[in-house]
């Protein structure tokens, strides 16, 4: 497999894995119902000829849907409690003491009314010998326009994974205005 360069003609192709599979009861033990995990694979499709298709990535995703959880009384916290993942984006994006939006967040996104679900952009990885196209760039946009329907936040942590560890406590997530298209 060689490197992609500016002259080659590929599209770029989101393949998903097998969605989940939800349990439907809505028991308070329960509280996968109400979040939606999304991944796969970034791959690059020579538009040439369509029988060469290689893997340049892969990507993951997961919307939390605050809104049905906190209409069958569970609160944010329990729904974003169930991965140390998630749980550092609670700490980044709720006060503890009133379990609502900080205020720096509040102060970022404006006057707006704002939807509680937040969209929680998990990974993204380009392979070092594809980098340097914009590939994540675009594969990040698709999967907010994707998903963000309904969705009142979307985060994420920018930093290579290799640095990612389970338990790294996360110092400060970058909160940036997003420009409206």
């Amino acid at each position: 497999m060689s490197a992609i360069t500016k002259e080659d003609q590929y599209s770029i192709v989101l393949r998903w894995s097998e969605p989940e599979l939800y349990c439907l009861d809505l028991d308070p033990d329960h509280l996968h119902g109400y979040t939606h995990h999304h991944e796969g694979d970034v791959l690059a499709l020579d538009e040439e000829s369509d029988s060469d298709e290689f893997t340049i990535g892969d990507f993951a995703c997961c919307v939390y849907d605050v809104a049905f959880a906190s209409a069958h009384g569970e609160s944010a916290f329990g729904l974003f409690d169930q991965s140390i993942n998630s749980i550092h984006y609670y700490h980044a994006l709720y006060d503890k003491k009133s379990a609502r939006l900080r205020a720096d967040v509040k102060q970022l996104v404006g006057r707006r009314t704002l939807e509680p679900n937040v969209l929680i952009l998990d990974r993204l990885r380009i392979y070092p010998a594809h980098r340097g196209h914009d590939y994540g760039l675009l594969v990040l946009s698709t999967l907010i326009q994707r998903f963000a329907s309904g969705v009142g936040l979307v985060v994420g942590k920018a930093f290579p994974l290799q640095f990612d560890t389970p338990t790294r406590p996360t110092r400060k997530l970058a909160l940036t205005r997003a420009t409206p298209t």
